[in-house]
Order: structure tokens, then C-alpha cells, then sequence
């Protein structure tokens, strides 16, 4: 509750501070933690603007990440693609020549043989820099990606190393961690998992994390309730700025 106020406030002041773009990316931090993609969406377009409009090259390079994100969740594919695009470019340009966007990309493109390719380059960088930030997404990326694949438990043991660890990427994580879970028999992990995701969705309300939390408990439900889970997850998502985790919902 607290981080919803903080992100309430955040969209409605125009900051004007010297601290604006430090604190547009943590908005942009917290709008992934509460699972609000609309705010997400809004605040990580300022950030970006801001940053463009200062020449502050870092900033607008989180900005861009966090823009790349929202995009993938609304289902954008083509403008994810081009925001982590210009975002390496910026990268190389500040000397980190390695980043995490092309592999988020391959990976939710199912693009099995490239994306295992470039999770080696970037994991070998950032061990080499000291990094560990870029772990979360390159676990991420890679869940999804064996997920996408049918190799539950390799997705399982992908999911279950640091999701806690990156608050971000918590409530679009968790799901994938409960449904990898749910598909190889690890019962108990799934609803660890659900229990989590529940802290996190229950006291901020978004459709994104409400939808997301309904799903996952209907992976693990009988018969007899899991249908209606379902809908109720179908029905929070259907007001979710985008479509991608509507989509895999019906696929599920």
C-alpha cells in the first residue's frame, strides 16, 4: 500500500526537482512490484522523455527498459523490440556492450537456439563486471522461453532461483514460476509461490495482479473451481492496458 501511494503521488505531481529522474525510475520500479502496467506505462514515458530532453544518457537508458517491458506486456512486440534496441546502442555507447533485451525478446519470440546463445553472452558478462542486477532477467527470459517449450521442470528450476530478489519483475514472474510448478508435479512450490504472488496482488488490487493471481491459483484448483478462476482471471485481464498475459490465460 505504501509503494501505491508513492506511484499515486509520482503520476500526479510533475516533478521538477534534480532528483526527477532518479525518482521516475524508481516509480517505474515500484509500478512493476504492485503490478500496475498502466503506471508502468505512464511513468517510464516520462522517464524517458525527461531523459532524452536532459541528454542524461543513463536515465534514458533505464527509461527505456522500463518502456521496453511495458510494451511487452501490452503484447507490442515490434515497440518492446525497438526500445531495447535503441537502449543497447546507449549501452555501448556508456561501455556496457552487453545487455538484457535482446535475450527478453528471443525468448518470448520462442527463438530457442539464439536465445540460449545470447543468455551465455549475457551471463558471462555480467559475471565479469560484477552485474548481478542482469540475472533476474536473464532467469526470466529463460523461463519463459522452456515454458514456451513444454520443459517444465527445466522452467521450474529456472523460476525458483531469484524472482524474490527483483521486485520488478515479481508479479509477471511468479505466475510462470506457479505454472511451471503446477505442470511437473512440485505442488507444494506452487502454492508457496501463489502465497507470495497474493502478498503483493491482494492490498494494491490491479487488474494485472488480481488476473495473474486468479490464474495461477486455477493451475493448482480442481475441477470444480478452476473454471471459474479461469473467468475471473479472463475478466480482470480484459482491463489490463495490454493483451499478452490475456492471451496466455486463454492458452492455459
Amino acid at each position: 500500500p505504501l509503494l501505491r501511494r508513492a506511484i499515486d503521488a509520482l503520476q500526479r505531481n510533475d516533478l521538477d526537482a534534480d532528483d526527477d529522474l532518479l525518482l521516475l525510475g524508481i516509480g517505474c520500479w515500484a509500478a512493476g512490484a504492485v503490478g500496475d502496467d498502466d503506471a508502468l506505462y505512464r511513468l517510464a514515458s516520462r522517464l524517458e522523455r525527461r531523459g532524452r530532453e536532459q541528454g542524461a544518457l543513463v536515465a534514458l537508458s533505464i527509461g527505456l527498459m522500463f518502456l521496453a517491458m511495458s510494451e511487452l506486456l501490452d503484447g507490442s512486440l515490434s515497440a518492446a523490440r525497438l526500445h531495447f534496441a535503441e537502449r543497447s546502442h546507449l549501452m555501448v555507447a556508456i561501455g556496457r556492450p552487453a545487455d538484457v533485451g535482446e535475450l527478453v525478446m528471443l525468448a518470448w519470440s520462442g527463438r530457442e537456439a539464439e536465445a540460449r546463445a545470447e543468455a551465455e553472452t549475457v551471463t558471462r558478462y555480467a559475471a565479469e563486471r560484477s552485474h548481478g542486477w542482469v540475472m533476474p532477467f536473464v532467469e526470466y527470459a529463460l523461463g519463459v522461453l522452456e515454458l514456451g517449450l513444454g520443459n517444465y521442470r527445466a522452467a521450474f528450476d529456472r523460476s525458483t532461483r531469484v524472482y524474490d530478489e527483483n521486485p520488478f519483475l515479481s508479479v509477471v514472474a511468479f505466475p510462470n514460476l506457479v505454472e511451471a510448478a503446477a505442470r511437473c508435479g512440485e505442488d507444494a512450490a506452487a502454492h508457496e509461490a501463489i502465497a507470495q504472488l497474493a502478498e503483493r496482488a491482494l492490498p494494491n488490487g490491479t487488474p494485472l495482479a488480481l488476473g495473474l493471481l486468479a490464474r495461477s491459483q486455477a493451475l493448482v484448483a480442481d475441477d470444480a473451481r478452476a473454471d471459474e478462476l479461469y473467468q475471473e482471471a479472463i475478466e480482470h485481464l480484459r482491463h489490463c492496458r495490454g493483451d499478452l498475459h490475456l492471451a496466455r490465460t486463454h492458452l492455459v
